[in-house]
């Protein structure tokens, strides 16, 4: 019986498969100027019809071309390229076709006489464009002007996904987890409030990593590219509150810029208090014997959790070709709650009390230690050494109580513990070799 379900459970997966692969088509098509010359690096933008986070973000090969899959829907196609103006159609994809050729897009330069250039140095609109197998992303000046804090300019970015409550950001669908990295150094999202919005360059995201980073259950990059650091002291103090005092967090974060050294020292706290209270009343209604019982039930609880941090950061450039980088982090975190709960119950006549209490408490303590150091030489080869430490210790309290009455004595009590200590260090040492561009004859 096990077998023959298995197989059914395997079938139902292969034609479900099956029809996912048939309902991708295959879109392609090549981009040239007006001179019929193929342009290399254009970026080109799937779009929805009325809808604007591109869905699929490629760039052309050396003969102009680009293929992407798509789903059996009405898009938006737009070609995007330095010295050139935009390019934009609509483009249906049908069922009946498996590939949807689009022929020639042919770009026209945009020339500009020198009365009407004029460098500021102002981004109108957040630009995105290939380079390798990355996204990379130049935020508009408004962005970084009005942006609180390093993620909230990050929720500019289209595909990146950013919770300002937990001060963190995700690329919307990678299976793994998401790594933030700053100048291509691992940091953590402690580190990344410390960031000022306008000083960052460009936000450069990778959705196939490489086997460093796929060996640690990471699916996607987000590296934030900043602008060289000002020597000299900086530091910044945010805040947010609910006006109700339900929910809040503080930041500060403080750094120095010297010749070779960067220090930087950064703490935050977020915490909420909530109160909860529910009440219902339920009826039913037996055929037959006919019978009624009654159910009033009501709720109290509160419950408040309170995340202090605090967190340091060295950072070492002996040369252009060197850097090293350490980072040290401590969290606390404390959830409490508990809840009453009292039933009273009525059938045939007679009426039943019921009273009951649950407390709970959970302490999390989490340490992580992070180094990094990487070497350039014949800008060839590049060696790294990336290690990190984390401990984890957590000590939930459970504690509950059923009482006849109120202030009774309980005839049942039920405390659960548990002790959870855990540590992890991983060291990786990888050599990377940058291989010659080899061009292959037409």
């Amino acid at each position: 019986m096990m077998t023959t379900k298995k197989f059914f459970s395997a079938l139902v997966l292969f034609l479900c498969t099956a029809l996912g692969a048939q309902a991708q088509k295959t879109v392609s098509g090549r981009v040239l100027n007006q001179d019929s010359v193929a342009l290399q690096q254009a970026t080109v933008l799937l779009y929805l019809a009325n809808d604007s986070t591109p869905l699929r973000v490629v760039s052309t090969d050396q003969w102009g071309m680009f293929r992407f899959q798509a789903d059996t829907a009405r898009y938006v196609l737009q070609v995007l390229h330095m010295g050139y103006m935009p390019y934009e159609r609509e483009l249906s994809v049908s069922g009946a076709d498996q590939q949807t050729y689009i022929g020639d897009i042919l770009l026209k330069e945009s020339v500009k006489s020198l009365g009407e250039v004029s460098v500021s140095g102002e981004v109108e609109h957040t630009a995105v464009r290939m380079e390798d197998d990355k996204e990379v992303y130049t935020l508009s000046s408004r962005v970084k002007r009005n942006a609180a804090s390093a993620f909230m300019a990050l929720a500019d970015v289209p595909g990146i996904d950013v919770n300002p409550i937990n001060n963190d950001a995700s690329v919307r669908g990678s299976e793994g987890a998401t790594q933030i990295m700053v100048n291509n150094i691992r940091r953590d999202k402690y580190y990344v409030q410390t960031i000022d919005p306008k000083t960052i360059e460009r936000i450069e995201v990778s959705r196939f990593p490489s086997m460093r980073y796929l060996s640690r259950g990471v699916g996607a990059l987000i590296n934030i590219v900043t602008k060289e650091p000002v020597r000299g002291y900086s530091g910044n103090l945010s805040f947010t509150q609910d006006p109700l005092l339900e929910f809040g967090t503080q930041n500060a974060n403080f750094t120095g810029v010297y010749e070779k050294w960067t220090y930087s020292l950064y703490g935050s706290n977020f915490y909420y208090d909530e109160e909860n209270r529910e009440s219902h009343t339920l009826r039913k209604t037996r055929q037959g014997e006919q019978w009624n019982r009654m159910e009033r039930r009501s709720d109290d609880g509160t419950a408040n959790m309170v995340c202090p941090s605090i967190g340091t950061s060295i950072d070492y450039v002996p040369s252009a070709r060197s850097y090293s980088s350490l980072s040290l982090s401590y969290t606390y975190t404390s959830e409490r709650a508990e809840n009453t709960f009292r039933v009273q119950e009525e059938q045939a006549g007679e009426v039943h009390d019921y009273f009951a209490m649950l407390k709970e408490e959970r302490p999390y303590h989490t340490a992580k230690a992070d180094f990094y150091h990487q070497t350039t030489w014949n800008k060839i080869h590049t060696l790294s050494v990336d290690a990190n430490y984390l401990w984890t210790y957590i000590k939930p309290e459970n504690h509950y109580w059923e009482m006849a009455t109120e202030n009774s004595e309980p005839f049942n009590q039920v405390n659960q513990f548990e002790d959870n200590d855990n540590m992890s260090a991983d060291v990786q040492v990888n050599m990377e070799h940058k291989w010659k561009p080899v061009t292959l004859g037409e």
